[in-house]
């Protein structure tokens, strides 16, 4: 039901949207092309979020593109520990499930202002120095 529903929000803004419900699949199509935002599902039936991010970044960093793709947490669990677990696997933000569309929408447009409109980036970015 998440993946349907930002899909339909992420595409009425005209973004374009390319869905997998693995993390295998995911690393598959980096693989073939670099992404600018990847919302990256905690819970997935092969690998985890987690894991999925770690090779995400180890397999950007051996492309050597210089692009770094901006991953977003899709989660139940947001507690402190777990924000600093997603930021140590790469992840450079959350949102917490469920979402409203609105909220996909603020997120993505923090991170991409260019593509869905201008904003700040949220309180809720994870960073070395604010583990949130």
């Amino acid at each position: 039901m998440n993946l349907t529903l930002a899909r339909q929000v992420l595409e009425q803004q005209g973004a374009s949207v390319v869905t997998v419900t693995t993390g295998n699949q995911a690393l598959e199509c980096l693989a073939r092309e670099p992404f600018d935002l990847v919302l990256m599902d905690i819970f997935m039936p092969d690998l985890d979020g987690m894991e999925t991010s770690r090779r995400w970044r180890d397999l950007e960093a051996s492309k050597n593109h210089g692009r770094r793709s901006i991953l977003i947490a899709l989660t139940t669990n947001a507690s402190e520990a777990d924000q600093r677990r997603f930021l140590e696997a790469g992840m450079d933000d959350y949102l917490a499930k469920p979402y409203r569309p609105q909220a996909l929408l603020d997120r993505v447009s923090c991170w991409l202002p260019e593509r869905l409109g201008q904003s700040q980036p949220s309180s809720h970015t994870l960073s070395p120095k604010d583990p949130r």
